[in-house]
């Protein structure tokens, strides 16, 4: 009975260390052999991480791009959190604003610009968090350098999943385009004056050889502008007037060539006029229209009437009257000679007023009447006077720079005679 219990026992001893053995044993084999489920698991595996790290090798170049790009493009670029606190800053702005872009992180404009600007960056920001829309702004800002540029600013939100995340803004420099923009204002206002001041009138037609611009002097012919503005010169035509003394200019105008000629008004009954036009052409070719000037020589051509009406009777009296006929023929010879002398001044004239404008070496100038500040000042000052233009526009240059002895009166005199809306000249 011993033996028989004690045998039992080995074997019940023996019974789990044998299926031990053997799990061991599959399990071996399973770690050797995988299935071909765990196989492709594996392989799936590992195909997804090689591809997670090639796609963070791109993500590492792509950053690298777009930071070389972020950092060269030639405007100034910010990022904010919502709380208007600087995250990052290009190297533009870094440059134009002498900043470390690694001490902006975290800081807000209160911490980095004077108070005034920060109040309306400030301002700006808030307007982005609450209307969640652009917003732009023109605004003049003083550089360490200590210049003063003109920056178009425009703040825009950035939104994930419709929430705002945060605030990016992009500065543009638009000095030099300002000053173009407020120089060719100034240019097109003294054309316009130099237009109103004289005797000729000027014109514009389109493509289409319709009447785009014309200057006031029109109202010589006693019509108003826009009886001319968008319509062909056929269109202007009175009741009363003749279209055939258009043949020349309309053969001119559609072949599209340069012309100087001397025809009766069409648009207002006996006068007559002088008119040069000059075709207009783009770059490459296209007839973009016409730019012209007027002359009324009404006057002229009833003088020339005149004079030939009087030579025509002299003629017919000149058996029977030929003493008078000579005195008379003399008086018109006279009348003649000063006649042409008058034109011929009024050309030298317009002639030398074009040299003046164009040429003189005098300096031409524009004062505010109420504040006597120089608001234009001809490039000759540089020249003849030594000061920059720049230096005339500031306040009280012109007195400062005056001799002290003719200071008070000279000053004085400008401003009587300005008051009395006086023509004034002195030494």
């Amino acid at each position: 009975m011993f033996e028989s219990r004690h045998g039992r026992d080995a074997r019940s001893a023996n019974g789990p260390e044998q299926a031990n053995e053997k799990a061991a044993s599959q399990a071996q084999g399973w770690v050797e052999e995988p299935s071909p489920a765990l196989s492709a698991a594996n392989q799936a595996l590992a195909e997804e991480i090689a591809g997670r790290e090639r796609g963070e090798v791109l993500l590492g170049k792509s950053e690298e791009h777009l930071r070389t790009i972020f950092d060269n493009v030639p405007v100034a670029f910010f990022l904010k959190d919502t709380e208007g606190r600087y995250e990052i800053i290009n190297a533009r702005y870094a440059d134009w604003f002498e900043i470390d872009p690694a001490t902006v992180e975290g800081r807000s404009v209160h911490e980095m610009f004077p108070t005034e600007r920060a109040q309306r960056y400030d301002a700006g920001d808030r307007r982005i968090v609450e209307t969640l829309s652009v917003g732009t702004d023109e605004i003049d800002i003083p550089l360490p350098s200590g210049e003063t540029r003109t920056f178009a600013l425009t703040k825009f939100p950035i939104l994930n999943d419709g929430i705002l995340t945060d605030i990016g803004g992009v500065m543009i420099d638009i000095t030099e385009r300002k000053k173009a923009e407020e120089e060719l204002r100034e240019s097109e206002e003294r054309f316009r004056d130099f237009s109103e001041l004289g005797s000729d009138w000027l014109w514009e037609m389109d493509e289409n050889l319709r009447f785009k611009y014309m200057s006031p002097n029109i109202v010589q012919l006693g019509v108003d502008i826009e009886f001319f503005i968008g319509h062909t010169l056929e269109e202007t035509r009175h009741d009363d007037c003749d279209l055939g003394g258009l043949d020349e200019e309309m053969q001119a105008l559609n072949a599209r060539k340069p012309y100087r000629l001397e025809r009766p008004s069409i648009s207002t009954p006996g006068r007559w006029l002088q008119i040069s036009g000059k075709p207009l052409f783009s770059e490459n070719g296209t007839f973009l229209g016409y730019r012209g000037a007027t002359t009324d020589i009404t006057e002229r051509k009833r003088a020339e009437a005149a004079l030939q009406k009087a030579r025509d009777e002299l003629e017919s009296r000149v058996e029977e009257r030929t003493a008078e006929l000579r005195e008379t023929n003399e008086a018109l010879k006279r009348e003649i000679t000063e006649r042409k002398k008058v034109e011929r001044a009024h050309r030298d004239h317009k002639e030398r007023l074009r040299r003046l404008l164009e040429t003189t070496s005098a300096i031409p100038w524009e004062t505010d009447a109420k504040t006597w500040k120089f608001t234009y000042v001809g490039p000759q000052a540089v020249a003849l006077l030594g000061y920059p233009r720049e230096c005339w526009l500031e306040k009280d240059f012109w007195v400062e720079h005056m001799h002290p002895d003719d200071r008070a009166w000279a000053v004085d005199y400008c401003l009587k005679s300005s008051s009395q809306r006086d023509d004034y000249e002195f030494e």
